[in-house]
């Protein structure tokens, strides 16, 4: 096999003009940017605040609720965003019942200890 000889390229160097022009704009002071430390009520700032959600799984059970019943002629972002409005109702709704659930089980091993003492 040959061997061959690899090229070595010269590296290409900007115009003296553009590299001037670039490094004045490098050196050139840069503009501070003023910032008030007043909060105001409609500033971009205060309402572009991302909002999350406090329960997600429920959040979750709505979007499948919904899919499973084929979405009934909304879109999805629709159905998205109704379920991410619904979404703490159905956090404290489903809390609710949880507690009544733990609630009647107690009773149920309550009864059960006492049949089981006679």
């Amino acid at each position: 096999m040959k061997k061959t000889k690899k090229r070595k390229t010269k590296k290409q160097s900007l115009p003296t003009k553009i590299k001037k022009a670039f490094q004045s704009k490098l050196k050139s002071p840069r503009k501070s940017l003023k910032f008030s430390s007043k909060k105001h009520k409609n500033s971009p700032l205060t309402l572009a605040k991302p909002t999350r959600l406090k329960d997600p799984a429920s959040y979750y059970h709505c979007l499948c609720q919904q899919a499973q019943a084929g979405f009934r002629g909304k879109k999805i972002t629709q159905a998205c965003q109704e379920c991410k409005h619904s979404a703490p109702l159905l956090g404290i709704q489903r809390k609710k019942e949880v507690q009544k659930l733990v609630g009647a089980y107690k009773q149920l091993g309550i009864s059960l200890s006492k049949l089981l003492d006679y």
